[in-house]
């Protein structure tokens, strides 16, 4: 931005300079004109120059909040990312938990249901047995 306000300062300056020499140069009218005409000149350059500059130290002042921002939410991201993770770990270690809680109570359960068909079949062979017993007794 200040590069092209540079710019555009030296292309009027260059034009002046042209327009300066092909004016007649001999009244007196001229000269003060021409004075006066290059006081307000240097006002303008001035003046634009400093609007240049005021106009590059805030774009640069905005540009370093724009940074700031940028730097403020990348470190909110990375805390949120690593809060989300942890978060995502203790679940999963949670759930983990549950898991095997479940499968010590299905392991106890399978061991409960094996008991009773142990104890189940040993009734049946001691029916067994005892209706053989009376078969024996009966046929004998």
């Amino acid at each position: 931005m200040h590069e092209k306000l540079e710019q555009l300062l030296n292309k009027l300056k260059t034009e002046r300079a042209e327009f300066q020499e092909r004016l007649p140069h001999g009244s007196e009218d001229f000269h003060k004109l021409w004075d006066e005409t290059e006081q307000r000149w240097d006002k303008v350059q001035l003046q634009l120059r400093e609007a240049g500059l005021e106009l590059a130290s805030k774009a640069g002042g905005l540009i370093e909040d724009v940074e700031e921002e940028l730097r403020e939410f990348k470190q909110e991201a990375a805390a949120k990312t690593w809060e989300l993770h942890l978060k995502a770990k203790e679940e999963i270690h949670d759930l983990g938990e549950d898991v095997d809680k479940l499968q010590h109570k299905v392991v106890d359960k399978i061991e409960d249901v094996r008991f009773e068909v142990m104890e189940e079949l040993h009734e049946l062979g001691e029916e067994i047995s005892s209706l053989y017993q009376k078969l024996r007794k009966r046929f004998d």
